[in-house]
């Protein structure tokens, strides 16, 4: 195999294919960490997959001998990261051997036989065009309440849903939850598809600056997307089933606060200074004002007060919860005002922006 392609196309395909070989955290065969390098008469493809993340690149190259390899993606991408000139030959030999050259730069890896590699499932049919910033914006505010426990495999996915042009994303990881609702034209109908954490960062990875349309697909087993010569296919965590969302969500709070988010951000990074390992937060409610404290025995305490809009009581509730999570809902929400609802000191605290955006925020008080 041999071929020459310009240096910046190869090394943003490689890019890709290293962070698809290694996007799971489980531990993968040898030939996982490779990518596959096939050219043919009309141009190369850069594939790499590590069983969850699929990805291929198709890329223009001046094929002069067509044929294919598996090579180490991330030491492949680190090379011609490296080159200093424009283009790069890459020439394939009987032993495997891959030679890349470009200027007076020679490099040599050791290949392995593309038939080793597994059959990777990236293409798709049936593929619709979606809006990428909110399919982005939708994966954002909702991925960090993914579940990282591995034993609670039904909490370890994105939850997504569509109906009719109107896509809903939830995540909880038994602790907190959000959950938001956007308009999706296009969107395929779906009555559920549980995205692995793996999958969501890749995604957004591939989204990034993309102001442009993509192509979008939910099969049985997998999500697709295209986005120019770009095919990303996510296989799907199936027969297990998501919690219902809708019922743990707060509805009617006897209580309603409205503050300022960077006001009550602000104020949390400063109790977070002095909170225990647990980031708990102690938030206490009077009739004007919404008091954060954190003790630690072993540093100290601390107490602020922010001004609050409290309705449907005069004050005194008092609740304990962990200050991280309320920080990571308040971090991706956009609103001036947010509204917090509370019950009691025991149940769950629900969190709105106050301009009635669909995003949901829900944190589990410490008990």
């Amino acid at each position: 195999m041999k071929f020459k392609i310009q240096k910046d196309d190869l090394a943003r395909a490689l890019r890709f294919a290293s962070s698809a070989s290694s996007a799971s955290d489980k531990t993968s065969s040898p030939i996982l960490q490779c990518a596959i390098l096939r050219a043919t008469k009309t141009g190369l493809l850069v594939t790499a997959s590590d069983l969850t993340v699929s990805v291929r690149i198709a890329l223009s190259a001046a094929v002069e001998r067509e044929g294919d390899i598996a090579v180490d993606a991330h030491q492949m991408h680190a090379v011609v990261k490296a080159l200093s000139e424009d283009d790069a030959v890459v020439e394939v030999d009987k032993a495997h051997r891959v030679t890349i050259k470009a200027g007076h730069s020679t490099f040599a890896l050791v290949g392995r036989p593309a038939k080793d590699y597994p059959t990777v499932p990236v293409e798709a049919q049936g593929l619709v065009q979606v809006d990428a910033p909110v399919l982005r914006e939708m994966i954002r505010l909702t991925s960090f309440s993914v579940s990282r426990d591995s034993t609670r495999l039904h909490l370890t996915g994105l939850q997504f849903e569509s109906k009719q042009g109107n896509a809903v994303c939830v995540a909880t990881d038994g602790f907190r939850m959000a959950k938001v609702g956007r308009n999706l034209p296009g969107s395929p109908e779906c009555a559920g598809a549980l995205v692995p954490l793996s999958g969501t960062r890749e995604i957004l990875r591939l989204l990034e600056g993309r102001e442009s349309p993509v192509g979008f697909a939910i099969t049985s087993d997998y999500l697709h997307i295209q986005a120019d010569d770009v095919s990303l296919a996510v296989k799907l965590i199936c027969d297990i089933r998501f919690p219902p969302w809708a019922d743990l969500i707060p509805k009617n709070p006897e209580l309603t606060v409205v503050v300022s988010r960077m006001h009550l951000l602000a104020a949390l990074s400063r109790a977070n200074i002095m909170s225990d390992r647990t980031r708990s937060v102690d938030l206490t409610l009077s009739a004007s004002a919404l008091t954060i404290g954190a003790e630690n025995p072993d540093r100290g305490n601390h107490t602020e007060e922010i001004e609050a809009k409290v309705t449907g009581g005069a004050g005194g509730l008092a609740v304990k919860l962990n200050g991280a999570y309320l920080h990571d809902w308040l971090t991706e929400a956009s609103s001036e005002m947010i509204r917090m609802g509370f019950n009691g000191p025991l149940d769950p605290v629900v969190l709105q922006p106050d301009d009635n955006v669909d995003y949901v925020g829900v944190v589990m008080p410490i008990r």
